[in-house]
């Protein structure tokens, strides 16, 4: 059962039915095919991280940053989130919310899938959050997929980043070790999340600054310097006209360029 003794799911939060959407993020952000602890080619991005899962149907305004703050108590420091407001681009509660559990965790980086519409909509406009939208695959990794275009309202940059999410292959719910593809932003932000896992350990393990691990150089990094970390990784969409702009924000993540081994 799920629990802090369990290989890979160390809390859900208000647990519900086996649900697609879900699954399939989680596996992209940290999912680990058989054989366990080793890489395959079905492997979520941080495949040896572990996962605190909160129920999207027990979200409301009122406790979006106690479930947050929930999660890091688990020991969850970077949060993907596939959902959001499409009614609305004002700074909402969610925003507030969001805003507020990162001024008080500075470890933590909290990041949004932008709405798959034309427009970004809430809280991927929160201030703190890292709002990603979705490019298509290789080979044509250099043009968008899906994902609204800022700028938010209050005139700030979303979104910020991009990773592939068209028919991106990752865990089928109510199989035993299935996969299935599925489009949207709401499978590229997982990646961007597992690829910030993946940076934040670069630092926790010491590479910083000479690309070997180092115990010495050991730091745990803000949730401010790995969404630094990430877009100064980012590159220029081919197919998005100016860089950087409100539809592809700093660009598609390469996340060698931001790690110096």
């Amino acid at each position: 059962a799920a629990g802090p003794t369990h290989r890979k799911i160390v809390a859900m939060h208000a647990a519900g039915a086996v649900d697609t959407h879900g699954t399939h993020t989680a596996g992209t952000m940290l999912g680990d095919a058989p054989p366990y602890g080793s890489y395959t080619g079905n492997d979520g991005m941080a495949y040896a991280a572990k996962l605190s899962f909160t129920n999207l149907d027990f979200i409301s305004s009122a406790n979006l940053q106690s479930s947050l703050q929930a999660a890091h108590t688990d020991g969850a420091r970077v949060h993907s989130n596939s959902w959001g407001n499409d009614a609305t681009t004002s700074y909402t509660s969610h925003c507030q919310a969001i805003d507020a559990f990162s001024y008080a965790n500075e470890d933590d980086l909290v990041c949004f899938a932008v709405s798959n519409g034309t427009t970004v909509k809430t809280p991927e406009n929160a201030v703190n959050v890292l709002a990603v939208s979705a490019s298509q695959d290789a080979p044509g990794q250099g043009s968008p997929c899906i994902g609204g275009i800022g700028p938010t309202a209050d005139g700030g940059r979303k979104p910020e980043i991009l990773a592939p999410g068209c028919g991106t292959i990752s865990a089928d719910a109510g199989t035993a070790c299935g996969v299935t593809a599925e489009t949207g932003t709401s499978m590229a932000c997982p990646a961007i999340a597992g690829a910030a896992l993946l940076a934040r350990q670069y630092y926790t393990d010491g590479f910083y600054p000479s690309g070997i691990a180092v115990p010495e150089d050991a730091r745990t990094p803000s949730g401010a310097l790995l969404k630094a970390t990430l877009i100064n990784a980012a590159v220029d969409m081919t197919g998005v006209t100016g860089y950087p702009s409100n539809g592809e924000g700093w660009g598609r993540l390469l996340l060698d360029n931001g790690l110096y081994f």
